[in-house]
């Protein structure tokens, strides 16, 4: 086989190539660095809603056996006449929907949303609320949350040493301080993905 010397014209069609390549990058990266701006502009909302949901969490009586609190706390918001809970449960689930659902796909990028965990733990609290509405309004609904809290979870379940989470009572004065394990988080992530699964 016998060597061809390269032409001038290739090797403008390669670097031609590559500076197309690194355009595209560029742009990708940018894409992807708007959704994580979208994120930590939005990661400040709805504090104040959350701390409403917090307080009724943690305030509910203990429930019996066989059910968990995530359990009574959607049969609470069923029953509530309380409409401004109950609207500050439907903000954090649109909150939570909008950004699973432009997570970045870089993982580097993406790291700063998933360490945030308020995605895990209202997925805990509101869940079985959630499920009822998705059982009303269609699989659809809420669906960018549960892969969100999917992704959430497995980021939290990956401190090892962890073995609960503390949801704090804004009611300092009854301090019912809730505690999720780390085994009730597994579950979680295993129901969650068993769910997504199937809708596929």
């Amino acid at each position: 086989m016998c060597w061809r010397p390269v032409s001038l014209d290739s090797i403008l069609l390669g670097l031609s190539v590559l500076a197309e390549l690194l355009v595209a990058w560029v742009i990708f990266y940018e894409l992807e660095a708007g959704r994580l701006d979208s994120f930590l502009s939005d990661a400040g909302d709805l504090t104040d809603e959350r701390n409403k949901i917090y307080k009724a969490f943690c305030g509910l009586p203990q429930p019996g056996p066989g059910k968990t609190r995530s359990v009574a706390f959607a049969e609470y918001l069923e029953s509530s006449e309380d409409g401004c809970l109950l609207d500050a449960c439907y903000k954090n689930i649109r909150l939570f929907n909008r950004i699973g659902a432009r997570l970045p796909k870089l993982w580097s990028l993406r790291r700063t949303p998933l360490d945030w965990h308020v995605a895990a733990v209202m997925w805990m609290i509101l869940g079985p609320y959630v499920d009822k509405r998705r059982d009303e309004s269609g699989r659809s609904y809420a669906e960018s949350f549960l892969m969100y809290a999917l992704a959430s979870t497995g980021r939290l379940l990956k401190q090892k040493n962890r073995l609960s989470w503390t949801v704090r009572d804004p009611d300092r004065a009854r301090k019912q301080d809730v505690v999720f394990t780390r085994q009730e988080f597994v579950a979680a992530k295993a129901d969650l993905k068993r769910r997504l699964r199937q809708e596929r």
